[in-house]
């Protein structure tokens, strides 16, 4: 092989490396706006959970302290009581799976 054709095996190899290079580049950028979006969707579905914790104790609260009230309000605050735990449920299963 004369130096020619290794100068044009070299300058193949080389533009071959550059564009490898630039679909990596290309992809990392999608996969970091990817991952930013993921941890912005995380960081609202906690707020979410938190949010629903703190509606729970509340509930819990106003519980204990009408536990002399009428049995079909208790049983209105344990359903209430009830939807929110089964949406902090999925909310926790939505954090595992993401």
């Amino acid at each position: 092989m004369d130096v020619s054709k290794q100068i044009d095996h070299i300058s193949n190899r080389v533009q071959q490396m550059a564009n490898r290079v630039q679909h990596l580049e290309s992809q990392n950028l999608s996969l970091l706006e990817e991952n930013k979006q993921i941890k912005v969707e995380l960081s609202q579905h906690r707020e979410m959970v938190d949010l629903l914790k703190k509606k729970l104790d509340r509930t819990q609260q106003a519980l204990e302290v009408s536990t002399n009230q009428q049995p079909e309000q208790m049983d209105a605050y344990r359903q209430r009581i009830d939807q929110y735990i089964q949406e902090i449920d999925k909310c926790i299963e939505w954090l595992q799976n993401a």
